[in-house]
């Protein structure tokens, strides 16, 4: 079996942790094969315009159950945190994007794929850009919060979470994952980029880390 997995190290946070495990014949793009196989118990995904998986549809259990019960809205594991589909096949056409609506326990996302896996379409790996505090911004399935920014002086902004977390400032730094997050302090002088983390492989799945809170004084 050959691996695909789309790893969320842009600058922008927020990130979706997505892996695209192909049972088929596929050219490898990874660095190395993982075997683990898909049942095709979530049948065929075909996507032909805009559509949004809401995460939070899953069954819990073990992930690798068979699950026809709950065919298309694949199974969350508590243990191993993740929705994993069990895919027969995928198509994703031409002008269609894929988005995704998190588990609330913000687990990531992985698709096995039985047969084939057609993307010429986009699949989007991004979260909710700022929000007016003291809301936080919603990351993509497996990252973390962005941070909360602040209007006036008489509230603090925060750090973005997770572990590449952006700084807060005048101009926010971005979060972290395997590239560094892009930001500048504004009046307050370039930031510290936060430190990246993952690795080649992009296993254990991990997002991106949130961005941090800005300014607008």
């Amino acid at each position: 079996m050959n691996a695909v997995y789309s790893s969320p190290t842009a600058a922008p946070a927020w990130r979706l942790s997505l892996a695209l495990l192909l049972a088929g014949a596929v050219q490898c793009t990874a660095l190395a094969d993982i075997n683990i196989p898909s049942d095709g118990s979530d049948g065929s995904l075909v996507v032909d315009s805009d559509t949004v998986i809401d995460l939070g549809e899953a069954a819990t259990g073990a992930w690798n159950v068979n699950n026809s019960a709950n065919a298309g809205k694949g199974i969350y594991d508590p243990e191993k945190w993740a929705v994993v589909f069990k895919y027969s096949s995928v198509t994703v056409s031409q002008g269609a994007t894929v988005t995704f609506k998190s588990h609330p326990s913000r687990a990531p996302v992985v698709w096995l794929v039985q047969g084939d896996a057609t993307i010429t379409g986009r699949v989007s790996l991004d979260g909710q850009g700022g929000q007016t505090p003291p809301k936080l911004a919603e990351p993509g399935p497996g990252a973390w919060l962005g941070g909360m920014g602040f209007f006036t002086s008489d509230l603090t902004g925060s750090a973005g979470f997770g572990p590449g977390g952006g700084r807060p400032a005048g101009r926010a730094g971005g979060g972290s994952h395997g590239t560094p997050g892009l930001g500048h302090g504004g009046d307050y002088g370039p930031l510290e980029p936060a430190p990246t983390y993952g690795n080649p492989s992009g296993l254990p799945l991990l997002g991106g880390s949130g961005g941090g809170g800005e300014y607008r004084l």
